[in-house]
């Protein structure tokens, strides 16, 4: 998995790119949940799907879900989200 720019510590940077933010947030799936990068991408699709939104709207939701600890994770990530801020 390579490095990216993208920080699940702090606010996202304006430089974030696009394939910087779809590797954080297929990173997060990747390690939360064992997946595969296949697999990663193909969750965030279907969140992506069954809330309306672009796939890329979709990771940016999952990398800012990981920095901010108040904001409501939807209930395919709230129970990841919930494991790794327990684990933290």
């Amino acid at each position: 998995m390579s490095t990216t720019n993208c920080s699940t510590t702090e606010s996202l940077p304006v430089s974030c790119s696009d394939s910087d933010l779809l590797a954080t947030a297929k990173g997060i799936l990747i390690v939360g949940r064992g997946y595969g990068e296949r697999q990663a991408f193909d969750e965030l699709l279907d969140v992506a799907h069954h809330h309306h939104i672009s796939v890329l709207s979709a990771s940016r939701w999952l990398v800012e879900l990981g920095r901010d600890e108040s904001a409501d994770a939807p209930i395919e990530w709230a129970q990841l989200l919930q494991r790794i801020r327990a684990e933290a």
